[in-house]
């Protein structure tokens, strides 16, 4: 399924670039790099992350047959969208003129395939509302950096508004499908448990990179938690102190914690092929808690290790594309 999922996530990318002016068509073909997610050009959208959930969680989600693969499609393409459109609108990413076109394009195709699959009345989890939702997220993440400190409690809201774009499209597919109201809760365990699992994790493994731009989680969690600022201290002190504190292995283990109701939800939507996944990140970052706890510095050495080999991989990839050319 894998291997399926990643084809189709390339063929709709392919056919949305079609689809725009021939005059930024080569803009978006090269948009993850500009997007900062790949240091090669002319990646697809499937090489990217490490597992194609990432980009089509509901292909994954709905895998059982009982759902109407129409929908199915919609919200893939909803949620495909979404998530490119959540890069690129990022304050901090820069781009040409020619890639913020691209971007528009993004976002309005997002927003029509949500549109296809909508319920036409009552609330809904569209959009709109996961704009909002990041808004607030924002001011508040701006806030708490400003602040120097945060609760461990408002960070995990935080993150949970951060992630609302994902939520949308799948949550649509159980709004409009009356006879799938029962499974409600699933779906939404399913999309907490993985966006959060990840965005936990995240932010142990890419702290040291995040401190330089001011913006590191565990920093300001740890601060309000012993009242102890790590301001001005070096790279090792502050490891120091966040490994007394404890805080990054926390962190971790409540990214496990979040895999595993993944994984516990799509069990029961007989999502067979998102359980295994779901269970396997969960032991990752079960695993990682256990290595920060006796080696502090691990998770983030381990990431390093995984962008490294993700390099090489690509260089091969590119190397072995050249030579069937030749």
């Amino acid at each position: 399924m894998k291997e399926n999922v990643q084809i189709n996530i390339d063929n709709i990318y392919a056919s949305f670039v079609q689809g725009l002016p021939q005059q930024i068509q080569a803009i978006a073909d090269d948009l993850p790099f500009l997007l900062g997610l790949t240091t090669h050009h002319q990646v697809p959208w499937s090489a990217i992350f490490y597992h194609p959930a990432v980009l089509a969680f509901p292909m994954f989600l709905f895998e059982d047959n009982s759902f109407p693969q129409e929908m199915v499609k919609e919200a893939s393409k909803a949620y495909f969208f979404s998530i490119i459109g959540t890069f690129a609108t990022d304050q901090e990413v820069i781009l040409p003129e020619e890639a913020k076109a691209v971007v528009q394009y993004v976002l309005k195709t997002r927003d029509d395939a949500l549109a296809e699959i909508t319920p036409q009345s009552g609330f809904c989890h569209n959009y709109l509302w996961a704009t909002q939702e990041a808004l607030v997220a924002q001011m508040e993440t701006n806030r708490f950096f400003h602040l120097g400190s945060c609760r461990l409690e408002s960070y995990q809201i935080i993150s949970r508004q951060k992630q609302a774009f994902a939520f949308s499209a799948c949550l649509s597919v159980i709004a409009k499908l009356k006879d799938k109201k029962d499974v409600f809760q699933c779906v939404e365990d399913a999309v907490a448990g993985a966006a959060l699992g990840l965005q936990y994790r995240s932010d142990v493994v890419d702290w040291v990179d995040d401190l330089k731009r001011n913006k590191a989680w565990p920093v300001v969690i740890h601060q309000k938690i012993t009242g102890t600022s790590l301001k001005n201290k070096s790279k090792k002190q502050i490891v120091d102190e966040l490994h007394r504190s404890k805080i990054l292995i926390h962190l971790l283990n409540l990214s496990a914690a979040s895999f595993w109701q993944c994984a516990i939800a799509a069990h029961q939507l007989k999502a067979k092929e998102l359980a295994v996944w779901a269970d396997r990140q969960a032991e990752v970052s079960s695993r990682l808690a256990k290595w920060e706890a006796m080696k502090p510095g691990y998770a983030v050495g381990w990431e390093l290790d995984c962008v490294q080999k993700k390099a090489v991989e690509q260089k091969e990839k590119e190397e072995c594309a050249s030579v069937k050319i030749l």
